[in-house]
């Protein structure tokens, strides 16, 4: 069986039991089983039928993590990497983010957990002992997720919809890895997955990552984008070869390796997803041009401030008066135009 059909097989059997995936990479995704389709109580059972499904379908192992928000879930995931199950529960969730190095947040790259460590932020408990106002001088917006996090509460949903901006795939090895040869050859599979994703996929990407994690958790990426798309397999490897070939000779053993594949879209032109408010389906458009696909998303956001009758400024509706009818005569766009324009709702006068 080739990689793309067992990220098909693990896909369909995830599907089996609730339609509401969020892809994570190839090989992981995250699932709300809150109301699941086999209507089974236990979410830990669900978890454990997945993986026994994926043993027997793919010869595949799989980790998985059970917890009550996504956060928490990866982390359980990555706990029992590569085969085991690992559940977090309501009570045990503050306490075990306490004890746990940032490094090991989702979210928190090599770059993040460096500033951290001169913040004195190392673990969980050190992170939670920061104030709001603290972490998003410091971070950012990405400051209120680490507040949260640090208290175990996630509130981002399950997004089955979510685009994908990148292909990625990676293996942990039972035995760290010492040579450039050994790396070179345990990279293969990855690289095979993420081909055989964008073959299936038509998707193509300019930007090449390399993971690297060593045998003490250090985690290292580095990047090449070149000017041209990726075009073929041997294109894709070469590249993360020359990624991977200057970190030798290393000191420490390579726990685990990855490659991905910053995406520009399907071959041929811009995809967009698009669901305006009350406009019924999920409409998939695929154009040619970029500004085609900039014409239909502004169309899609008009529809949504005129459509459903929310309060528009003056530019707005002048804009949209500009643009509709033009966008109109896009292939795709008609039914997002003639609904935006029969519930455009009459204009108020001014006192």
């Amino acid at each position: 069986m080739t990689p793309t059909r067992r990220s098909l097989c693990k896909s369909a059997i995830f599907a089996e039991y609730t339609p509401i995936i969020e892809p994570l990479s190839l090989d992981e995704a995250y699932l709300d089983v809150t109301a699941n389709l086999k209507g089974i109580v236990s979410a830990t059972q669900i978890a454990e039928d997945i993986r026994v499904r994926i043993r027997a379908e793919t010869g595949l192992t799989a980790s998985a993590g059970v917890s009550y928000n996504k956060f928490l879930a990866k982390l359980g995931s990555d706990h029992r990497k590569p085969d085991g199950l690992f559940v977090i529960t309501p009570k045990m969730g503050p306490s075990y983010v306490e004890v746990l190095p940032v490094r090991k947040f989702h979210g928190v790259g090599p770059a993040t957990a460096r500033k951290m460590a001169v913040l004195g932020v190392e673990t969980g408990l050190d992170l939670k002992g920061q104030s709001l106002d603290f972490l998003q001088q410091h971070f950012g917006k990405a400051g209120s997720y680490y507040y949260w996090a640090a208290r175990g509460i996630d509130e981002r949903p399950v997004r089955a919809d979510r685009i994908r901006k990148s292909i990625g795939a990676e293996n942990t090895f039972p035995a760290d890895l010492l040579t450039y040869e050994a790396a070179r050859d345990a990279l293969r599979e990855s690289v095979d997955k993420v081909w055989g994703y964008c073959e299936g996929s038509g998707i193509r990407g300019r930007t090449v990552t390399l993971k690297v994690k060593f045998a003490n958790f250090q985690i290292n990426t580095r990047s090449r984008t070149g000017q041209m798309q990726v075009r073929t397999r041997s294109e894709l490897e070469q590249l993360a070869n020359t990624l991977l070939e200057p970190l030798f000779p290393v000191t420490k053993g390579i726990r685990l390796l990855g490659i991905s594949l910053r995406t520009r879209g399907r071959r041929g032109g811009t995809r967009a997803r698009i669901q305006p408010a009350g406009l019924g389906p999920v409409l998939s458009v695929s154009q040619g041009a970029r500004r085609r696909g900039r014409l239909i998303a502004r169309a899609c956001r008009l529809s949504e401030l005129i459509g459903t009758g929310l309060q528009c400024s003056a530019s707005q509706r002048s804009r949209a008066t500009e643009l509709l009818p033009g966008i109109r005569r896009i292939p795709g766009a008609r039914a997002i135009t003639s609904a935006a324009e029969s519930r455009t709702p009459p204009r108020r006068r001014r006192a």
